[in-house]
């Protein structure tokens, strides 16, 4: 994606892309997925009479990548990926790797307590 088209733009060539969206002018309603876990998004725009995509509606957030890509994720998975951002960072900083971490999966959460949740 072009860096200079604008982000309504973008979202509307990544939802164009992914699940061949209506062109034609009109209010649209359509259920689009989540990225990660394909949780069910119901999903609401409108294509004005010059062909403009506008009025977005969607319960989720769109992530750029490292290559400027647009992705499509829930609340919960963004949340997800700015959180796991946030260990990798905290790794490099003390110079270890996610092989040096201990397996946690059966460890009971502690997200309340520091706001995960």
């Amino acid at each position: 994606m072009s860096i200079k088209m604008g982000l309504m733009a973008q979202k509307h060539e990544c939802l164009k892309k992914r699940y061949r969206l209506e062109q034609v002018y009109g209010n649209y309603e359509t259920i689009t997925h989540c990225e990660i876990c394909e949780e069910e998004l119901p999903t609401s725009y409108r294509i004005s009479k010059s062909l403009n995509f506008w009025g977005l509606k969607v319960p989720g957030e769109f992530h750029h990548d490292e290559n400027q890509e647009l992705h499509l994720y829930c609340y919960t998975c963004h949340k997800r990926i700015h959180d796991w951002g946030l260990i990798q960072r905290w790794l490099m900083k003390i110079g270890k790797t996610v092989d040096d971490l201990p397996d946690a999966s059966k460890t009971s959460p502690m997200m309340r307590k520091y706001g995960w949740g």
